[in-house]
């Protein structure tokens, strides 16, 4: 948005990940509606530029409660049937509403804040104080580890380094890391890194513990289940849709198989879920749960806009996208025992096995799992 009377630029609004061919105002000025490549329509508030659509901060919950999740409508608990969270009255609750872009949570209860005036902020949830406030014009990702927060972009740190650990008041550490980051994934004690044609690991202090050459194109890594031999496997997303198992030791060989009906559209975020399966959210709001043994789709939805935050959670698994669509997946029968599948096929669907096949009939009086 440029000014009429100068030319000069008021606003950017940055969101779309593909051209934008499509823009409105509301008529009474106040909000700004686009749609792009992205396959995705966005609202934005024409006086600041910020996004009005946005989910900015998802929180796990403490043992016993879900996790909530702040959207452009408010505080909602994602219960399953997301009902409304009370009115946060902590300084870190009016700060995430009034100028938050992202966040992201440690189990710790600290609280990584990436702001719309460029400034990175940590925070402690548990005592409400803001331990560290940074201007770093530019940042764009943000992630954490250890007791702080890993800084992507911003004004170019020492050493020409893409990276920058915040921990407290004290300045900004540059991390060594160069050339141009495209994903991050893991957090908390170690941090793996995508940067240029390179997977680097990171300790909780920042330190490099090894590095390992890709294929170009990642956009999202993460760790996976271990390996049919027992090894530890690492999980890739790249720019195209696909997934790639790649094992953690350069020894090993990689998986022959493919991740089927995978969508061509570039992956977000990836986490590890129950049965040795994978979850992964896609930019154009694809969500799904793959088998790692094989590459076999087993549950797939679509949201409106990215899907970047995926959540489990006791027996549930949550996705929420950035413009703040959200489902949660009931996913209790991969952590049942027999008898419990069965009853809930049962409920849905009388059947009984005769003859090697299938029939739809009541279950056998007599069996074992049936509920007397």
């Amino acid at each position: 948005i440029y000014s009429v009377k100068d030319g000069a630029l008021v606003h950017a609004l940055r969101g779309h990940s593909g051209e934008v061919n499509n823009l409105h105002y509301s008529p009474d000025g106040a909000l700004l509606a686009t749609a792009g490549d992205d396959g995705t329509i966005r609202a934005w508030e024409a006086d600041t530029g910020r996004p009005y659509w946005r989910a900015p901060v998802l929180l796990q919950g403490s043992e016993g409660k879900a996790p909530t999740l702040l959207t452009h409508q408010g505080w909602t608990v994602l219960d399953g049937g997301a009902g409304r969270a009370g009115a946060q009255a902590s300084s870190w609750a009016r700060a995430a509403r009034s100028r938050v872009r992202w966040a992201v949570e440690g189990d710790d209860g600290r609280l990584c804040v990436l702001g719309h005036d460029g400034a990175v902020e940590l925070w402690d949830r548990g005592t409400d104080l803001q331990l560290a406030r940074h201007q770093l014009p530019g940042a764009r990702l943000v992630a954490r580890l250890g007791r702080g927060c890993v800084v992507v972009g911003g004004p170019t740190a020492a050493g020409g380094g893409s990276l920058r650990l915040v921990e407290g008041k004290s300045p900004p550490v540059a991390l060594p890391i160069k050339g141009k980051v495209t994903a991050l994934g893991g957090g908390g004690e170690e941090l793996l890194v995508v940067v240029a044609r390179e997977l680097v690991l990171l300790d909780a202090a920042g330190k490099l513990r090894s590095r390992r050459k890709l294929d170009p194109g990642v956009t999202a890594v993460a760790r996976g289940a271990a390996g049919r031999g027992g090894g530890e496997m690492l999980v890739l997303g790249y720019g195209n849709g696909n997934l790639e198992l790649l094992p953690a030791d350069p020894a090993e060989a990689r998986p022959d198989y493919s991740f089927e009906l995978a969508p061509s559209s570039p992956v977000r975020a990836i986490i590890a879920g129950p049965m040795r399966t994978l979850v992964v959210g896609f930019s154009n709001g694809f969500v799904g749960i793959w088998n790692q043994d094989d590459g076999k789709r087993m549950k797939v939805a679509r949201l409106h806009g990215p899907v970047s935050r995926l959540l489990l959670k006791g027996r549930s698994l949550y996705a929420v996208s950035d413009l703040g669509q959200h489902l949660t997946w009931d996913l209790r029968l991969f952590f049942g025992g027999r008898c419990e599948v069965l009853r809930e096929v049962w409920k849905q669907v009388p059947v009984s096995w005769l003859s090697g096949r299938p029939v739809s009939k009541a279950p056998p009086a007599a069996h074992p799992c049936r509920e007397r």
